[in-house]
């Protein structure tokens, strides 16, 4: 195997060794000054591309920006309940478990639900069995029959724990006999939960 050794300028040397392959192979050396460095150095790319297909392996969900979305999850409900309470009222079935990968991760929770009151009402989420977003929405009948709205809402929450979370949806209605219905045959529900970067 054919080597060259450099002497260094004050001391050691520096061997280029060639590698014992068949036929001819070329190095080209730049045009402008730099430094040459080893495979195992950590280097910063400047100005300069890597082909998709030699990227290989994943990005540590720690070294995303923010805002980036970390992870997703969606859960549908086609159940149905019903009560009759002027009280904050629990839709049983309709919750999801959430458990995020950092503490300092925001949870953005879309939920779509379909609730069918007489007059008016308010429809919640809860965090672990706390209220963390509720909001009223009415009814334009003053009469026995339902009107059938699509309670939409989004909230930004702040959890601050990578423990798992449990988010239920509630509701009560206020007057006409105080009945909600909640997710009735016609009216399914989901709820989304996209944990962000923060």
């Amino acid at each position: 195997m054919a080597s060259i050794v450099v002497a260094g300028d004050t001391s050691g040397t520096v061997t280029l060794t060639a590698p014992a392959v068949s036929g001819t192979t070329t190095l080209t050396l730049p045009t402008t000054s730099g430094t040459v460095v080893a495979d195992s150095a950590t280097q910063t790319l400047t100005n300069k591309s890597i082909a998709a297909t030699q990227l290989t392996g994943t990005i540590s969900s720690a070294r995303l920006p923010t805002g980036s979305v970390l992870q997703v999850t969606w859960t549908n409900w086609s159940g149905a309940y019903t009560a009759t309470s002027a009280s904050n009222v629990d839709f049983t079935g309709f919750s999801t478990t959430f458990t995020p990968l950092y503490s300092t991760s925001k949870v953005l929770i879309f939920v779509s639900a379909g609730v069918n009151m007489i007059c008016d009402g308010v429809v919640y989420i809860k965090r672990n069995g706390t209220i963390v977003k509720d909001y009223w929405f009415g009814s334009t009948r003053s009469d026995d029959q339902f009107d059938y709205p699509q309670a939409a809402q989004s909230y930004l929450d702040s959890p601050a724990t990578t423990s798992t979370i449990t988010y239920q949806m509630g509701g009560r209605a206020t007057g006409c006999g105080n009945v909600i219905r909640f997710g009735a045959t016609d009216n399914s529900s989901s709820i989304c939960l996209m944990e962000i970067a923060a």
